[in-house]
């Protein structure tokens, strides 16, 4: 355990309105499903191991509370899965707290797992803030890019819209790192950070394999978060993109992006309070799937280390000013809703863009 007393003089003053976040792990109750493993998700993502993915990059984990096997099961972790050997840093840059929280323990777990599976060569740190207060939350991914220069910053939390929110969204308005946020786990529901026009929302679909394992279809999933902000105007990215702004009444559209996120089949996440190897589902480790797959776009060219940059590049790469098809960067899911919004071709509130090819985006 590393801590770090971050300088007083440093950290920008907030009023106390700013709401508590939750994380966004969940669990299945039963299942006979198998969780994905990292073999899995490159085989549905169109990637694999070669070319030392991540390397030189260093993505920063935003967490609450802290976990005390965090560190020994990120191993674990990697030992089961035959990944390059790597290994977790964490800091407390504010001190650490004398409370636990289950939840936000198994998020770090599930966090830290699936950025190492993605993007194994990266340097992984988890930034831990003291409660789960937004402004605090934003404090630590502040010090995450001024004290650590992290690349790329993954959050997998939020809370409901409200709007104080532009008070936090100057930070990271002013620094040079790509964003990824979780878009949330209730249907046509929009969370913040995840609605800045500074951050990459990753929402949620769903992952259908044939019995083989090698075919794959993807549908929304349900419980995803995702649709117009009430308080963040259209980004230019999302302007160009035609009929973008008319859909979303020229407000910020989320999410930007979706991965599996279903609770069957979830993540093979490996906790050792729970035992062992468990499933994890959720928005929660959407962040982290799609921050190391940025990693592994910011490894090929450096171009893309900020948020502006690598947001225009994925939609540049969907069709610059619409929706191309034949669609080569992204899988599109037209099938299925979340909540009020149904899935369409193209962007749509419950997937976004759709679910990235990261073979076609790294090159």
């Amino acid at each position: 355990m590393k801590i770090n007393a971050f300088s007083e003089e440093k950290i920008p003053k907030f009023p106390l309105s700013h709401p508590r976040a939750r994380p966004f792990v969940s669990f299945p109750e039963k299942s006979a499903s198998p969780p994905l493993t990292p073999t899995d998700v490159y085989a549905a993502y169109g990637t694999d191991l070669s070319e030392s993915p991540g390397k030189n990059v260093k993505i920063a984990l935003i967490e609450a509370f802290g976990s005390d096997s965090a560190k020994s099961d990120f191993e674990k972790f990697g030992k089961a899965y035959s990944l390059p050997e790597n290994s977790l840093e964490i800091e407390y840059p504010f001190g650490a707290s004398a409370l636990c929280d289950s939840k936000w323990a198994a998020e770090i777990h599930a966090d830290s797992q699936w950025a190492y599976a993605i993007a194994p060569y990266a340097e992984i740190v988890c930034v831990v803030a003291k409660n789960a207060d937004l402004s605090s939350l934003a404090l630590a991914a502040e010090y995450a890019v001024r004290e650590l220069r992290a690349d790329v910053i993954s959050m997998s939390f939020g809370a409901e819209e409200y709007s104080a929110q532009l008070e936090i969204d100057r930070l990271f308005a002013q620094n040079k790192a790509v964003y990824v946020a979780s878009s949330g786990d209730v249907g046509s529901t929009v969370f913040y950070p995840s609605s800045s026009s500074h951050v990459i929302s990753a929402g949620g679909c769903v992952l259908h394999t044939n019995v083989a394992g090698k075919s794959f279809e993807r549908s929304a999933w349900p419980h995803g978060g995702g649709g117009p902000s009430r308080y963040t105007g259209i980004p230019v990215w999302q302007r160009r993109f035609k009929g973008l702004s008319s859909l979303s009444g020229r407000a910020r559209a989320t999410p930007d992006v979706s991965l599996n996120a279903a609770d069957v089949p979830g993540y093979s996440v490996y906790i050792s309070g729970m035992g062992g190897f468990t499933s994890v589902g959720g928005t929660s480790v959407s962040a982290p799937v799609f921050a190391g797959m940025c990693a592994r776009i910011i490894q090929k060219s450096t171009d893309y280390k900020n948020y502006n940059s690598m947001s225009e590049y994925l939609y540049a790469r969907a069709g610059k000013t619409h929706y191309a098809n034949p669609q080569y960067a992204f899988y599109d899911v037209h099938t299925g809703n979340s909540g009020k919004y149904k899935a369409l071709f193209g962007y749509d509130f419950c997937t976004g863009l759709g679910a990235p090819n990261i073979s076609a985006l790294e090159k």
